[in-house]
């Protein structure tokens, strides 16, 4: 703990991604309040799209919750440096946090598009557009996505993280089963 009493989330990540029993232990605590949380939020944002942008989402077991899977992924390299840079870990943390999900291979097994963030901002946003189109048009009665939040969210977790489309009607009949 911090002076504050508040958790030291860089000692804490220190430990968790260094030690795997550790960090299963965590996420057997933790997961269950963030994950009722998140439903929670969903039922509860009246909204007919949904961006669940989250790392953890396959290894957490929410891809039920969602009607669409978005897999961003990066090279190796570029997810070190991007993890390193927003995250100021050094490059033996980040690879031990990368080590600690499953492959982007394995991650892409489970989407239902992938956004390729190897390359320039704009070509990713180029890849996001078409994203958009694809989902509206698989969603007509959906409204138009907003493009800038859906970039910034899939251009920020290219390193790390995955984001979801979710059109609320379908989750209240999932919620109902």
């Amino acid at each position: 703990l911090k002076d504050n009493n508040c958790i030291d989330r860089k000692k804490l990540a220190g430990v968790v991604f260094s030690d795997r029993a550790s960090l299963i232990r965590l996420n057997r605590i933790m997961h269950p309040e963030l994950i009722r949380r998140i439903k929670q939020l969903i039922l509860n944002s009246g909204k007919k799209v949904i961006i669940l942008d989250a790392a953890l989402i396959i290894e957490s077991g929410l891809t039920g919750l969602v009607d669409k899977l978005v897999v961003v992924t990066a090279k190796k390299q570029q997810q070190i440096l991007r993890c390193r840079k927003s995250l100021g870990l050094s490059k033996k943390q980040a690879i031990l946090r990368m080590k600690s999900q499953i492959s982007q291979k394995a991650k892409s097994r489970f989407a239902d598009f992938i956004i390729d963030n190897s390359g320039s901002s704009r070509r990713t946003k180029k890849q996001v557009a078409q994203l958009i189109r694809a989902l509206t048009y698989s969603h007509p009665r959906a409204p138009c996505l907003p493009a800038g939040r859906v970039s910034q969210a899939l251009i920020k977790g290219g390193s790390c993280g995955k984001v979801r489309y979710k059109e609320s009607k379908r989750y209240e009949n999932y919620r109902t089963k």
